[in-house]
Parts: C-alpha cells; structure tokens; sequence
C-alpha cells in the first residue's frame, strides 16, 4: 500500500491536502494584507498625529496575526485528524 501519489491529486484522493495547502495560502495572505493595512494605518496616524488611534492599530497587530493563524491551524488539524484518525 502507498500513502501518496501525485496522481491522486488530480482525482480527489487527496483533496483534503489541496484544502490543507489553500488554507496555509489563505492564512499568509491575509497576514500579508493585514500587515500592510496596519502598516498604512500607522503611516496616516502619526501623519496626521492621531497617536491614540496609531496606540489602537500597532496594538491590535500581535493578536490580529495570531487570530488568523489560529484559526487556521485549527481548520488544518481539523484536516488532519480527519483523514488520519
């Protein structure tokens, strides 16, 4: 018996794991876009000396990031557990 075959990406043997992939892809654009929001958003703050709204964007940063990265390694595992157990 085999585990993988790139063949079977194709008939929706592993369909589970192209999920997995998009759910990765998913994950680091929306940390990607969220970055660069927070990064304009700062730009525009400082510029305009609104610093508590600049305190609120840099703050909310950290758990932004961790939010979307932890939903996603729940789905992910969700995935895994699902196939393998």
């Amino acid at each position: 018996m085999y585990f993988w075959n790139p063949l079977h990406l194709i008939d929706g043997e592993a369909y589970w794991f192209l999920y997995f992939l998009a759910i990765l892809t998913a994950a680091s654009v929306a940390t990607h876009g969220w970055r660069w929001l927070s990064l304009r958003l700062h730009e525009q703050f400082v510029a305009k000396k609104l610093y508590m709204r600049d305190a609120a964007v840099t703050a909310a940063h950290g758990p932004v990031t961790f939010y979307i990265w932890f939903l996603s390694g729940i789905k992910c595992f969700d995935l895994i557990t699902d196939r393998f157990l």
